[in-house]
């Protein structure tokens, strides 16, 4: 007499593989094994279920029944656990299934991927996902990651990154490990698994990382077999992370790629990066220089076959088109933009000839702002200013106004959106017959408006506010003082903001003496912690 289950799962299995090579594998006693083998695979860890098959796989074949039970129970708890995920009906519903059930690693993985769709879904998405992240659900999700990454397969490390990316989770420890695992995986990872990589990565803010010249010199390799939307999608990641970032390398050669990609997809009837996503890139991009004229060029043509539909009759273009407001926003942005550069070359007369005309019909078709975001209105706003007389002049400017004004009376203008549209305001003023300089009662408004919110923005806010000022024209020194103000007041800065803010200052030739003393005073406290990078530090 004997019990089956005391028996270990490997002598279980050796029992059950002679007794049906005895020919006894109907048996009463093989019918008993079978059953306790198949008690033993349903309490298995589901965790540690796949590393155990292949544990069993390198035993022999006297471990085939053990496999066999072991691979059906992973299949029904990988049935149940995805009709799970599939069903969740919200995100905190998925999220505590993710912390209280153990999940495989690709399961854990396709859980990660479905909660950021949901995230992205919201009406408000970062908000929502800080409020996820910040819980202890995801504390507890987050460390099952952790001991899950080495066991993610390319698609999976790929996939679940981007989710990390979508969640705007910077959790150091997590990232430090997909960092090396994405490395070590270079051999396998395809150029477009990396340039999602890598798009993760700085989406989330990281600048600077050891490993990154691996992963540039990966797509630079392969970078003409990338589509175009995850060039623009790579192009917008990296330009916010300021010049001193490594992946700055990548963007004069990623910005060619797109405009070559556009002019391919369009000359085989292919699909073309959405046209929404094409001018909200290169909007980053003339934040940072102007566009080569070969993009420059792909952009206006996209833009005009979308207002001519099939390239039809310019004269119809009001009629067959379908840019909505903020693409024209956008575009308008871009193209007045590049008017005096166009203008100041001989060479370029084609494309200028090309570009002025579509500016006009672009003016003609914007006939509603009021749906318009806070940062288009100001750009429209500068757009005017830049182009001076009858633009400046026509009612427009006036609608603009109007609508700036009601939102700064609604509190939904920021100091970023503030200082510019009163730059442009004064100027406005200003141009000939205008009226008298700084004659706009709103620009004086918007001013102290921002001078008064500015202390709460913070270092972030302080930053993108002279950056934005450093893309204008003409800078308007006494517009910045409630700025210099603020950054003297500030005991530290972290070294990226610190890096943009000395280059916005030193692209508006701003030399106000407390400033740069704060200045100085800042980049010492910097270095004194060991926390500049040397790309930051030159």
């Amino acid at each position: 007499r004997f019990s089956a289950e005391r028996l270990g799962l490997q002598t279980l299995s050796e029992l059950a593989w002679a007794l049906r090579k005895l020919g006894r594998g109907q048996s009463q006693l093989a019918a008993k094994v079978e059953a306790v083998l198949r008690q033993r695979a349903a309490q298995a860890d589901p965790t540690t279920l796949d590393a155990l098959i292949e544990q069993l796989v390198t035993l022999g074949e006297r471990l085939v029944p053990a496999l066999a039970v072991l691979r059906e129970q992973q299949a029904h708890v990988g049935e149940t656990l995805r009709a799970q995920i599939s069903s969740a009906a919200d995100e905190r519903s998925l999220l505590s299934l993710m912390a209280e059930r153990p999940l495989p690693a690709s399961l854990l993985c396709d859980a990660l991927v479905r909660l950021a769709a949901l995230v992205q879904d919201c009406p408000d998405p970062d908000a929502w996902a800080a409020s996820l992240t910040a819980g202890p659900d995801f504390a507890a999700v987050a460390v099952k990651l952790y001991d899950a990454i080495e066991l993610l397969e390319a698609a999976q490390l790929r996939d679940s990154l981007c989710a990390l990316a979508a969640l705007r989770v910077r959790d150091p420890r997590t990232l430090i490990a997909y960092m090396e695992r994405v490395v070590s995986m270079l051999h396998v990872l395809t150029a477009s698994d990396t340039a999602r990589c890598l798009w993760a990565f700085c989406s989330l803010g990281l600048a600077q990382a050891p490993a990154y010249h691996k992963m540039m010199r990966a797509v630079d390799k392969k970078m003409d077999s990338l589509q175009p939307d995850l060039l623009c999608q790579l192009l917008r990641a990296i330009v916010p992370l300021g010049r001193a970032a490594a992946c700055s390398r990548l963007l004069p050669r990623l910005a060619l790629q797109l405009a070559a990609k556009a002019r391919e997809t369009a000359q085989q009837g292919r699909p073309a990066p959405p046209l929404a996503a094409l001018l909200l890139t290169c909007r980053e991009l003339c934040s940072r220089a102007p566009l080569s004229d070969a993009l420059l060029s792909q952009v206006r043509d996209a833009v005009y076959a979308e207002l001519t539909g099939d390239g039809g009759d310019p004269e119809s273009m009001s009629l067959a088109g379908s840019l909505a407001p903020p693409q024209i926003a956008h575009a308008l942005w871009v193209f007045v933009r590049h008017l005096p550069l166009l203008s100041a070359c001989h060479a370029r007369a084609p494309l200028l000839a090309a570009v002025r005309p579509l500016v006009e019909r672009l003016f003609h078709l914007l006939s509603e702002v009021g749906s318009l975001p806070a940062e288009q209105l100001c750009d429209l706003l500068e757009a005017l200013c830049r182009l001076g007389p009858p633009y400046s002049q026509a009612p427009l400017a006036h609608r603009l106004a109007v609508q700036i004004e009601m939102r700064l009376n609604s509190n939904q203008l920021r100091p970023v959106h503030m200082l510019p549209a009163a730059w442009a305001l004064y100027e406005l003023a200003a141009a000939p017959g205008g009226g008298p300089q700084g004659a706009h009662p709103l620009a004086e408004q918007l001013r102290t408006a921002a001078a008064r919110l500015l202390p709460a923005e913070g270092a972030a806010g302080l930053s993108a506010t002279l950056r934005a000022m450093s893309l204008l024209p003409v800078g308007r020194l006494p517009l910045l003082d409630a700025v210099g103000e603020g950054v003297a007041a500030l005991p530290a800065m972290e070294p990226k903001l610190l890096a943009d803010m000395l280059d916005a200052l030193a692209r508006l030739r701003y030399d106000s003496t407390p400033v740069l003393a704060a200045a100085e005073r800042l980049v010492g406290v910097a270095l004194d912690h060991a926390a500049v990078h040397e790309a930051q530090a030159a």
